[in-house]
C-alpha cells in the first residue's frame, strides 16, 4: 500500500512549474471526490504526486520529494494563511485522522516520518501568534 497525499485549500491552487521538482504533480479533486474527505475543512482539495513513484517517497524526513512537498506548501502559503495537509492509506480517504496536528512549512521538511491517518494544519513559518518554541508539537490527539 502506498500513503496518499492530499492538500486542501481557501482558495484554488495552480502552482507555477519549478524545474527541480518537475515529477510532482497536483490534481485538483472534482467535488465529488473531494466530498468524500470528513477531514478536511476547507472547500479545494487536490492529490499531491510525484510522477513515477509511489507517495511513500514522502514520508521520510530531509527527502527530495519531502522538499518538493514543502516547495509546494511554501508556495500556497504566500496567499494564504494555512493549508491542510492529510496523509492516509489507499481506500482510507473518508476516514477520520487519527492524529490532528500542526507544523509550518519549513519544520515539515525535517519533521518525523508520516505514518498515515494524519491531518496536519500547516502555515506560514512567519504565522502571527505561533510561539517559537511550541511550532511543531502535537496539539492534539484523537481516540
Amino acid at each position: 500500500m502506498c500513503l496518499m497525499i492530499w492538500v486542501a485549500t481557501d482558495e484554488p491552487l495552480t502552482p507555477p512549474y519549478a524545474p527541480e521538482f518537475g515529477a510532482l504533480g497536483v490534481r485538483p479533486l472534482p467535488p465529488a471526490e473531494a466530498n468524500v474527505f470528513r477531514a478536511f475543512s476547507k472547500p479545494y482539495s487536490y492529490e499531491v504526486t510525484l510522477q513515477g513513484e509511489c507517495g511513500c517517497v514522502f514520508r521520510h524526513p530531509g527527502s527530495p520529494a519531502r522538499r518538493g512537498l514543502v516547495w509546494l506548501l511554501e508556495w500556497a502559503l504566500q496567499s494564504l494563511p494555512e493549508v491542510e495537509l492529510y496523509l492516509c492509506w489507499p481506500d482510507s480517504e473518508g476516514a477520520e485522522p487519527t492524529v490532528r496536528d500542526w507544523s509550518t512549512a519549513r519544520e515539515l521538511y525535517h519533521w518525523r516520518m508520516f505514518e498515515g491517518g494524519e491531518l496536519l494544519v500547516v502555515c506560514a513559518d512567519s504565522a502571527p501568534g505561533v510561539a517559537p518554541e511550541s511550532r511543531g508539537q502535537e496539539r492534539f490527539r484523537d481516540g
